[in-house]
């Protein structure tokens, strides 16, 4: 549980940091969207995990579908939709960086290459690796909230 809510405030936190809406809605459609990319490559844990969505190319894939879906329509939260994938890719690529950390790694450039890509090898449930990922999460927010 913890590794989950690690990715997910490293993914608002960065999100909301890097981007700097400047609307309450903007910042909820941010949070979300940064949320939703943070989960989407644990959806391959009961298939080949690290592999099918913890790479490049499903970032890729993802982020074109989200845009043209949200290209497609005139609300306002498609208003701007490369502002809006830029917090979708940086949700994503932050959980593939945090799992870069791990023991397995990941298959980075899959299907290309199976070959798996780590920093250093910590076990994802470490609590003081996720208390780390939290905190500067957490940091990250603070800036953005108080900036």
């Amino acid at each position: 549980m913890a590794k989950l809510i690690a990715h997910q405030i490293l993914a608002i936190g960065l999100s909301l940091y890097m981007l700097r809406p400047s609307s309450i809605g903007e910042t909820f459609t941010i949070a979300f969207l940064a949320l939703t990319a943070s989960t989407i490559p644990d959806l391959d844990s009961k298939l080949d995990h690290r592999k099918l969505l913890h790479n490049l190319f499903a970032v890729l894939l993802t982020s074109l579908t989200i845009y043209i879906v949200l290209s497609a329509f005139s609300s306002p939260i498609a208003m701007n939709p490369i502002y809006h994938i830029t917090s979708y890719i940086i949700g994503y690529l932050s959980h593939i960086a945090v799992d870069m950390f791990t023991c397995n790694g990941v298959a980075l450039l899959y299907p290309v290459s199976k070959k798996r890509y780590r920093v250093f090898g910590t076990s994802y449930d470490n609590p003081i690796y996720n208390g780390a990922i939290i905190t500067l999460g957490s940091i990250l927010l603070y800036f953005y909230l108080t900036s």
